[in-house]
């Protein structure tokens, strides 16, 4: 799914994954969203996903292995654990926070 949003979902980091991508200065697969429930696929268009952002004060997050330990809100550096609401589009990750 290019986009989707999802309810209750939790962000999840294998710090061993992590530290081997690191070290070998590769990418593998180590961060994950998990939620619960079926995500909902969007079939919005780009500027109706900005809408449901900014009408719902959601905040960027973004996750770099050699930037972040963690999922963080973008900006601030917040680590970010589990959310609320989430919309993924274009390659970015927008939440409500818990």
């Amino acid at each position: 799914m290019h986009r989707f949003t999802a309810d209750d979902v939790r962000f999840q980091v294998s710090d061993a994954s992590r530290n081997r991508a690191v070290r070998e200065g590769r990418r593998n697969v180590h961060a994950y969203m998990v939620c619960d429930k079926e995500p909902i696929g969007l079939h919005w268009k780009d500027e109706t996903v900005e809408k449901h952002v900014d009408e719902n004060d959601m905040k960027p997050v973004y996750y770099h292995p050699l930037q972040t330990e963690t999922f963080v809100i973008a900006g601030t550096s917040t680590p970010v654990t589990e959310a609320k609401h989430i919309v993924a589009a274009n390659e970015k990750v927008f939440i409500t926070p818990k």
